[in-house]
């Protein structure tokens, strides 16, 4: 089995795969293409695609592929547009996934016939094309071999390598992300019930709950029903060396494995800090003389994500200061 590379990876690669299902077999056939799937990196392990669930972050550690010729990562040549791209695939999240749009690349069409809506190779087109990079003259309804013939990447041949037993055991572990695309999918589908709209995103929801506020006590209380502001404890609790110094100091690995992990840690939490703290400044900017529920709900989620990700941050950047 082979995994892709996360120390070799940049922020706004394209990950293109080839899936063994029947799907991804009559992807490549009609489109005459090595690859059926298009994803975004955007950094820190994580990457965001669209597929049957929707549109939805992963764990770039949980893909395995059964050959090197399963998987092409694409580099960006401009990289002044890689921020901007990630930005946009995140304001996706939720999107339902379009079988009809996704059939519709076959058609030569240009323009999207149901904007609301994704596939794989559209997101990451749109994500660029939002970000001020045409990648495709057909921006919604490119294809993955599309992508691949762009003169706007490079390949890079040397993210992909032989897992580790562990690393194979680690990807085929429960994945908790797979709750969260489930707890996601389940508040969006509410909301287009009880207010009879296309909702599909969070950034559209917020705006639904902001301007129909007969409906958030509703809203609010289904999603703390969910689990949903409760899903960062998870992590806080799962692995608690990242958060806890004893924790951290605690682990039985080499001091060369575990410098290089506190360093992926400082980068991913350093960004992850500036979204949460843009977020978190956001609700109490905007919405400070909004009395809702989900307002506050959320307002309080991201107080707890940036106290997570400054402890995050604390604990591996005093590691990585007591070792120099």
């Amino acid at each position: 089995m082979y995994i892709l590379d996360m120390n070799l990876l940049h922020k706004g690669d394209v990950i293109l795969t080839a899936e063994r299902a029947w799907q991804s077999k009559g992807v490549r056939i009609s489109t005459w293409s090595k690859f059926s799937h298009a994803t975004l990196y955007v950094g820190s392990g994580s990457y965001i695609h669209s597929d049957s669930k929707g549109v939805h972050a992963d764990n770039i550690q949980r893909l395995l592929f059964k050959s090197k010729n399963h998987v092409a990562v694409l580099r960006p040549n401009k990289s002044k547009y890689i921020d901007a791209a990630c930005i946009f695939a995140r304001t996706q999240i939720g999107k339902q996934y379009s079988v009809k749009e996704a059939i519709r690349t076959k058609k030569n069409l240009l323009s999207a016939k149901e904007q609301n809506r994704q596939f794989c190779s559209r997101l990451v087109a749109q994500s660029y094309a939002n970000a001020g990079l045409n990648i495709s003259r057909k921006i919604d309804y490119c294809t993955p071999k599309e992508i691949y013939k762009s003169i706007e990447f490079q390949e890079v041949k040397t993210c992909i390598r032989k897992a580790e037993v562990e690393e194979i055991d680690f990807a085929q572990r429960y994945n908790p992300l797979e709750a969260q695309k489930q707890i996601t999918n389940s508040i969006l589908s509410y909301a287009r019930e009880i207010a009879g709209c296309d909702i599909q995103t969070f950034e559209q929801l917020t705006d639904l709950v902001v301007n129909t506020p007969s409906i958030d006590s509703q809203i609010a209380d289904f999603m703390t029903n969910t689990g949903y502001f409760d899903m960062w404890r998870y992590e806080y609790q799962k692995n608690r060396w990242r958060y806890d110094y004893e924790a951290l100091i605690s682990l039985n690995v080499d001091e060369a494995t575990m410098i290089e992990a506190c360093q992926r840690e400082v980068e991913g939490a350093s960004e992850r800090l500036r979204r949460y703290n843009f977020s978190l400044a956001q609700h109490k900017n905007l919405f400070s003389n909004i009395n809702l529920k989900y307002i506050q709900n959320h307002t309080e989620l991201y107080e707890n994500l940036v106290q997570m990700t400054k402890d995050n941050l604390d604990t591996c950047s005093r590691y990585l200061s007591s070792k120099t």
